[in-house]
């Protein structure tokens, strides 16, 4: 999975001027395989077992990480996401979700989580998770690059 993020017009400062607008704009998912964390493997060609992929990206604050503040999930049915080993992400991650997931980052300490799971988000069927904190990215002007995702993204365990 890589994703591609602008950020709005950005006045430098100690401590960031809040609300920010962050854009999000998913690029492309591929799969290299891996387990899943109830121990069953994703792509395994031997029994022609194919994960169907379903994504979550979510907002948080840094003391509240497990409590989403604005939530994004898509995939894990529909032609484009069942069984797929590899996606080129258009101009809607589902029929009626255009591609441009919008959060307004209203704390300091916020952080993107992102997660595929095969189907579902049940713990057994987790495939990956990352998380960015955001922290650093709001006292600086700056745009995330690709790289800085690719680099994110090759950290976490199956996607690419």
């Amino acid at each position: 999975m890589t994703c591609s993020c602008d950020w709005a017009p950005h006045v430098p400062a100690e401590v960031p001027r809040l609300p920010i607008q962050l854009s999000l704009t998913m690029k492309y998912f591929r799969s290299t395989g891996g387990t899943l964390a109830g121990g069953g493997r994703c792509i395994d060609r031997q029994y022609n077992f194919i994960c169907t992929p379903v994504f979550r990206v979510c907002l948080t604050s840094e003391a509240q990480r497990r409590n989403c503040e604005q939530v994004y999930e898509f995939g894990g049915h529909g032609p484009m996401y069942y069984l797929a080993k590899s996606i080129d992400f258009g101009d809607h991650l589902e029929p009626d979700l255009p591609n441009m997931l919008n959060f307004t980052i209203t704390r300091p300490d916020a952080v993107l989580h992102f997660t595929v799971s095969n189907r579902d988000f049940r713990l057994m069927n987790l495939w990956s998770e990352f998380e960015v904190p955001l922290q650093e990215y709001l006292t600086i002007p700056s745009v995330i690059t690709e790289n800085h995702w690719t680099e994110k993204l090759q950290q976490s365990n199956g996607i690419q």
